[in-house]
């Protein structure tokens, strides 16, 4: 058993893998806990996102401007966000929850 596969959360060993942003996402079937596998290549926007997760993990929270998002490295991808919904699918599919208040997003867990 692959130590990524092991929860640090709880120790369980029974977790979903599925590929977001070009790595391995893990989520613990009993407790719910998310974790990553190491990223082998880096890009702005796998950067970028990467920023969002590490601060939704460490402060429970990631704040960031709506404009700044939509005219960062994401919109140089093939992951393009053009829009609002594109951005809460991103979320979705990282396990994250995201609202919108006026020209701000906020992503947490």
């Amino acid at each position: 058993m692959s130590k990524e596969n092991k929860c640090a959360n709880c120790g369980s060993t029974s977790t979903v893998e599925t590929q977001v942003d070009g790595r391995s996402m893990f989520e613990c079937g009993s407790c719910s806990n998310v974790w990553y596998s190491e990223r082998a290549a880096h890009s702005a926007y796998t950067d970028l996102a990467d920023a969002i997760i590490n601060d939704v993990e460490v402060e429970g929270c990631c704040e960031i401007d709506l404009e700044t998002l939509l005219n960062s490295a994401f919109t140089q991808t093939q992951r393009t966000f053009k829009t609002w919904e594109q951005i809460r699918q991103w979320a979705l599919l990282n396990k994250l929850k995201v609202d919108r208040r006026e020209d701000t997003i906020y992503f947490r867990r």
